[in-house]
């Protein structure tokens, strides 16, 4: 009984390491595959997995990464329409002021920050909290609720007196908002 007992907790524990070793050498293809997905949703769309077979590990690691080339192709796209936009937007001369659906500022040019001499902190405001001017509330007013586009000149009549000319028109789409271009025509109506 004694010899018995001995050898069957020997082949058990023989048993268990060799179930063990399998399980690791099982198991570590998936444990890359999701070391590679964890550095991938971290953002080194670089990361790649070197995994040859013909099992249905290997077609997720080819898969997944097809996911991350793809991945990595639309980023750089994506961040060159970015940057010619922001190219655009930099150097026009009209001013340009962007609004979300509630009435707050998303985005304002540099042009139209030189024309109103407004601060850089305005995103998340209220048209009338960064240019107290009525003329020009009204406007974005009708043009926001009215869901046709507006256009007008307004005075504005602060430290660097201007005379606009105001286009207002609601975008449309899921996000909704407002799109206005502004004009200087000071120069202009002097003339």
């Amino acid at each position: 009984r004694t010899v018995l007992f001995v050898g069957t907790l020997v082949v058990l524990c023989v048993a268990v390491l060799v179930s063990s070793l399998a399980v690791q050498w099982v198991t570590r293809p998936v444990r890359a595959l999701t070391d590679t997905a964890r550095r991938m949703a971290a953002g080194n769309l670089a990361a790649k997995i070197d995994h040859a077979g013909h099992d249905e590990i290997s077609e997720l690691a080819r898969a997944l990464n097809q996911m991350g080339g793809g991945l990595s192709q639309s980023l750089e796209t994506l961040r060159a329409e970015r940057d010619l936009l922001q190219n655009v937007l930099r150097d026009m001369r009209e001013g340009l002021l962007l609004l979300d659906a509630t009435g707050r500022i998303v985005m304002v040019n540099p042009a139209l920050r030189e024309m109103l001499l407004l601060p850089a902190d305005i995103a998340g405001k209220v048209i009338l909290e960064v240019i107290r001017n009525a003329e020009l509330a009204g406007l974005i007013d009708r043009a926001r609720t009215g869901g046709e586009q507006e256009a007008a000149e307004i005075e504005l009549g602060d430290l660097k007196p201007r005379r606009l000319l105001v286009h207002a028109a609601p975008l449309s789409g899921e996000m909704g908002g407002l799109l206005a271009v502004f004009v200087d025509v000071t120069d202009i109506r002097r003339l």
